[in-house]
């Protein structure tokens, strides 16, 4: 028999035990499942303690007096990751691809033919939520994919450029390569004008200190 699949559990790791960088200075990251069955409706303390270790309610939980229910569990998720449901078409059945829609909403799910195609329409909806990929390329960024028109239509309910939105709303410019960071715990790096003398590195003999 088919016992399906648990992929609210790598939902759950994602929203509850990952410190992401993203997350801290205000963007989200990408959560995606790929998979031809519905989900189960329910966390179970004694699965999360096997999956993740039994120190976990110790640890990065300790505050959870209760389990979260699913529907709780992707609100969250939602708040720290632009979320997506590739259902593999060839084996799902209609109400397995409602139990996702209903769970996630439309414009987070995408039918897909084969994971073949997993590449591309991945780095398509990456793209489209950066803002780098715009809807009038898809047709030739797709290629020779199976049911193009339909992929294009699906890919045209995501949330177009949400990441751009939120990338243009931050306070100072996405960090880069060569960016200093007085402490390493510290949110943002040192923008320009604020390094003062005691930021600048200090040269002995023998040894230079940086920051």
């Amino acid at each position: 028999g088919n016992h399906g699949e648990d992929p609210q559990y790598a939902m759950f790791a994602r929203a509850y035990l990952t410190d992401a960088y993203t997350n801290r200075i205000g963007l989200k990251g990408y959560h995606f499942i790929i998979t031809d069955e519905p989900y189960h409706n329910h966390l179970k303390r004694d699965q999360i303690e096997r999956i993740f270790g039994e120190d976990v309610f110790k640890n990065d939980l300790k505050e959870m007096s209760e389990i979260p229910s699913v529907q709780k569990m992707t609100a969250e998720l939602k708040q720290k990751t632009h979320q997506f449901i590739l259902v593999l078409a060839k084996q799902y059945y209609t109400d397995t691809l409602d139990m996702w829609i209903n769970l996630c909403g439309r414009n987070s799910v995408i039918v897909i033919e084969h994971t073949r195609q997993l590449p591309k329409i991945i780095s398509a909806i990456i793209g489209l939520t950066e803002g780098t990929l715009d809807i009038a390329e898809l047709e030739e960024y797709l290629g020779d994919a199976p049911n193009k028109s339909y992929l294009i239509s699906q890919l045209s309910n995501i949330d177009i450029g949400a990441q751009a939105k939120l990338r243009h709303a931050l306070p100072h410019p996405v960090p880069k390569a060569g960016d200093i960071f007085r402490n390493k715990s510290d949110t943002w790096p040192i923008q320009p004008g604020e390094t003062s003398e005691e930021d600048e590195p200090e040269e002995t003999p023998g040894h230079i200190e940086y920051l």
